[in-house]
């Protein structure tokens, strides 16, 4: 086996869409003869990443290597203070985690066995800064992951332009000294690339996410056979006004069920805020069921055993969730309600999905009518499905990476 320090600020993997691929990586990478050591970060900063699973995270897993700061402590008490926190949004670069990961590269180097490389997975974006000191200390090639990166992040878009260009230059310096870059999909490379002109587009490469090896048991759903059923999955661990009121909220499906000529529910798997849950309300025929949050094969139940799995984005075209491919390879027909870009794209080769834009609503009431006459009707689309990458095939593809650098 080759030892491959694997960098990331978010292990043991939490409730979060993202943290499911650090899940498959620990699980797969192995089959392809290289061992990843996870470098984490230290159990004072948990909180700051995923407050609901705090004590589920801390400790749960004795080999990964916590290096620690005599800081952490104060730092990451201050950040409880939402002002704290506004303000470090503007001037730390690239987040909190910063003075962590410039502080225990030494502490590492020193204690870490012997490595190839060094894989580092963001966001948080600071294990760019460890993975890079890391292989300038050890003199390993660095393999730098961006599954949201950071100049496209959500946040960062919304911030002053001074931030911008800051994060922008923070990426564009990191990414140059990485021996190769691993991005999630098409337009996120092509987007990088254009935004970085001195990178190498032989360096770039594109492994989308997977789906897990879990086999849904529809049996679980406590739903009727005889009402017209949607599924939707998701956390919504975003309280900003803009995710509540935005197009990413599934309630705009609402209205659109309401007005069907029989019985619908919409079921909702994951942990809504207060603010998000308005709108997610029964109305006329729609029944609206909150599940709350579920283990996943409890969610995938869902999906498997509804006549309808809804996908709802806001503005990221270059996303394309880890929802999609479970949903491509579970559920029995899909609406996704995106916009134009790589979601869109890939949805739109399956025969079972139905994609329309979120600025239109008649289309939109027109995709449900006609999802609702097909379940009437005993309607089952036939065609050719695309590719649906798994858990497997896609650590397969990242492995070829690490080795081709190695």
């Amino acid at each position: 086996m080759t030892n491959i320090a694997y960098v990331t600020c978010r292990y043991p993997p939490m409730r979060t869409s993202g943290t499911y691929r650090v899940e498959a990586v620990m699980r797969n990478l192995p089959d392809h003869g290289l061992a990843p050591l996870p470098i984490t970060i230290p159990a004072t900063w948990v909180r700051q990443q995923d407050s609901a699973t705090t004590a589920a995270a801390i400790g749960a897993d004795d080999d990964a290597i916590r290096p620690t700061t005599r800081l952490d402590e104060i730092l990451s008490r201050a950040m409880d203070w939402k002002a704290t926190r506004k303000i470090a949004r503007e001037l730390v670069i690239p987040d909190a985690l910063s003075h962590w990961a410039t502080s225990v590269g030494s502490k590492v180097a020193m204690g870490l066995p012997s490595v190839e490389a060094i894989y580092a997975t963001s966001p948080p974006y600071s294990a760019m800064i460890l993975a890079h000191d890391l292989g300038r200390r050890l003199g390993v090639p660095v393999i730098q992951e961006l599954r949201d990166p950071p100049s496209f992040n959500r946040w960062v878009k919304h911030r002053s332009r001074l931030t911008r260009r800051r994060m922008q230059s923070f990426e564009r310096r990191y990414l140059k000294r990485a021996d190769a870059v691993i991005t999630v999909t098409p337009t996120t490379r092509t987007q990088l690339l254009d935004l970085h002109p001195g990178l190498d587009p032989d360096a770039v490469h594109v492994v989308t996410n997977g789906y897990p090896p879990i086999i849904p048991e529809p049996t679980r759903s406590m739903r009727s056979l005889e009402t017209f059923t949607l599924a939707f999955t998701g956390t919504f661990l975003s309280g900003t006004k803009r995710r509540q009121e935005g197009p990413f909220n599934p309630a705009v499906l609402v209205p659109h069920l309401a007005s069907l000529p029989g019985p619908s529910d919409f079921r909702i798997a994951g942990t809504l805020l207060s603010g998000q849950a308005h709108g997610l309300i029964g109305q006329g025929n729609a029944k609206v069921t909150g599940l709350g949050h579920l283990a996943r094969e409890d969610a995938l139940a869902e999906v498997a055993a509804a006549d309808v799995s809804v996908v709802v984005a806001d503005d990221d075209a270059w996303w394309i969730g880890r929802k999609v491919f479970e949903y491509l390879a579970f559920a029995k027909r899909i609406l996704a309600v995106v916009p134009e870009g790589d979601t869109a794209d890939l949805l739109r080769q399956s025969p079972r999905a139905i994609v329309v834009p979120i600025s239109n609503p008649d289309a939109l009431d027109l995709a449900v009518r006609e999802l609702y006459r097909d379940w009437e009707n005993g309607v089952v689309p036939k065609g050719d499905e695309p590719f649906v990458q798994s858990d497997a095939t896609c650590v397969a593809e990242i492995a070829e990476v690490i080795q081709s650098v190695i």
